[in-house]
């Protein structure tokens, strides 16, 4: 995760500014390694692109946080109360939507980039730490 982010995160959590739940999703690029492996890593950067200004407009950005969360990874950070499952499927669809080509994907017969997402929620106190909010997403994954 960018320390951004993570920075984020943590303050979020030990503030108390967030009165409710705290969702964490997680996207995945699926087989994105076999991508920049046989399209190479400018064509792999150039898609990271594409799919970050894919997943943006699918929050409220005024409170919410979506940032690059490691090589082939999105995180999204959300405050207020959100109907989650709207969200990951709004990403679905627009990565879906995306007129790139993976031949080198195993997902057939879509053989273009698809993504796995993984959410988790918490309702902060002030010692609550962002590993742990994090750890519980990757169980999900």
């Amino acid at each position: 995760m960018s320390s951004c982010t993570y920075g984020y995160l943590g303050f979020i959590l030990t503030s108390g500014l967030a009165s409710a739940s705290v969702w964490f999703l997680l996207i995945d690029i699926d087989f994105f390694k076999a991508y920049n492996d046989n399209y190479g890593h400018l064509a792999g950067d150039e898609y990271l692109k594409k799919v970050g200004t894919c997943l943006k407009p699918q929050v409220n950005l005024a409170v919410d946080q979506v940032a690059r969360y490691g090589g082939e990874e999105f995180a999204f950070v959300l405050l207020e109360s959100h109907d989650v499952e709207l969200i990951a499927q709004r990403c679905l669809k627009s990565i879906e939507a995306l007129p790139v080509k993976h031949e080198f994907s195993k997902v057939e017969p879509v053989l273009t980039i698809t993504i796995s997402i993984g959410y988790c929620t918490i309702i902060p106190k002030k010692d609550t730490a962002p590993s742990s909010l994090i750890a519980a997403r990757i169980n999900l994954l």
